[in-house]
């Protein structure tokens, strides 16, 4: 059993790094759509920045597995 949770853990690690890169750019995105400079944003500002992209991330992806899941089972939401 344990095993198969050391895979699954392993397989997190790339997908992780995946979301982290795209939350940077969708952050630095949003710091050009709010016309500021990144270096007048302390360290703390920026992470805050990126974490919050990375939550929207993952509640883009847990909304469209739950979409998916319910296209499998073909129930309609609307």
């Amino acid at each position: 059993m344990s095993n198969v949770n050391e895979q699954l853990g392993s397989l997190s690690g790339p997908y992780r790094k995946k979301v982290r890169e795209k939350a940077i750019q969708n952050a630095k995105s949003r710091i050009v759509l709010s016309e500021k400079d990144i270096q007048d944003l302390s360290e703390d500002e920026l992470e805050i920045l990126v974490k919050e992209e990375e939550d929207k991330i993952y509640d883009n992806i847990k909304t469209k597995g739950l979409y998916a899941a319910l296209a499998l089972l073909s129930i309609n939401i609307i």
